[in-house]
């Protein structure tokens, strides 16, 4: 059975870049940080891809209902989803680029989860733009504007789409319900009078009504962006994350042997609010005089 993934490109291996024990071991904190919101932002595309999925390829479910009008507030509800999950991916890309970039004094500390929660909490997108300006990344910098501003009439649309349902109202799908501009009863008002004739002016109260949603307009505006987008992430991945960092899953005894004695003092700071990356072991020690000879 064909569907919306056939389409679309296949991201499985982002996933990869979660960090494991040995790319802990290997890499500074900014690298590990980076490799930790790739993931993140694998599982929000998954959850937009899957969002977009039920709303394209809904027919193929012989279970759900032929009722047309659960079809369609169901179709909505899979594609309304599929506008949020996309739009936070672009989030969660912006913060790819401002983990890995944004913390230049202190990328030699442990990447511990309150210096990672930190970063998080201080990221937004103009900021991110003039940090990566002032150390001269233009090239960054271009592929940022022309595809996450007005400059790029495709982001536009969907960015106008995502605040309008995050900040204004639910959009209206014809046949689901109401969505009247006016007030049913024309109220007879005022008499103009004319040289010829006269006219009775009559108004109708106006109502408040939501903006309407095209269905099929925003399923293709959305599979667009993926395809996008996707050679968008591709692009910053291939940049900022090391050739090694895949193969850096395996590590050698040396290396931690190596870190633990770097960051000693902080792994023990650390461990005094979190108990569970120590464990201490009773040991008996025995001491041998050993004779030199003569």
């Amino acid at each position: 059975m064909e569907t919306i993934y056939e389409e679309l490109k296949d991201i499985t291996h982002w996933n990869d870049y979660t960090p494991l024990d040995g790319q802990y071991y290997t890499f500074k904190n900014n690298i590990i940080f980076a490799g930790c919101k790739i993931s993140d932002l694998y599982y929000q595309m998954c959850n937009a891809r899957m969002s977009l999925h039920f709303c394209c390829d809904y027919e193929a479910y012989s279970m759900m209902s032929d009722n047309e009008i659960s079809i369609l507030s169901t179709k909505k509800y899979f594609i309304e989803n599929a506008l949020l999950y996309y739009n936070f991916s672009v989030d969660y890309l912006w913060q790819v680029l401002w983990m890995y970039y944004n913390n230049a004094d202190d990328k030699d500390l442990i990447a511990s989860n309150e210096l990672y929660q930190r970063l998080m909490k201080e990221c937004n997108f103009n900021d991110l733009i003039r940090g990566l300006t002032e150390i001269r990344e233009e090239k960054i910098v271009k592929v940022l504007k022309d595809n996450f501003t007005d400059h790029n009439k495709l982001y536009k649309q969907l960015r106008e789409y995502y605040n309008c349902l995050k900040h204004r109202a639910i959009f209206h799908t014809p046949i689901l319900g109401m969505n009247e501009k006016a007030g049913i009863i024309p109220i007879p008002t005022q008499v103009l009078v004319g040289e010829k004739f006269s006219e009775l002016i009559s108004y109708r109260v106006p109502l408040v009504s939501r903006v309407e949603l095209d269905l099929e307009e925003l399923k293709k505006l959305l599979i667009e962006f993926d395809k996008q987008f996707v050679c968008i992430c591709e692009y910053f991945f291939e940049i900022i994350m090391p050739k090694n960092y895949l193969a850096a899953r395996e590590v050698k005894i040396g290396r931690i042997l190596e870190y633990n004695k770097e960051h000693l003092y902080e792994l023990e700071k650390y461990s005094e609010k979190h108990p569970e990356i120590i464990t201490k072991d009773n040991v008996k020690f025995r001491l041998v005089e050993k004779t030199l000879n003569k």
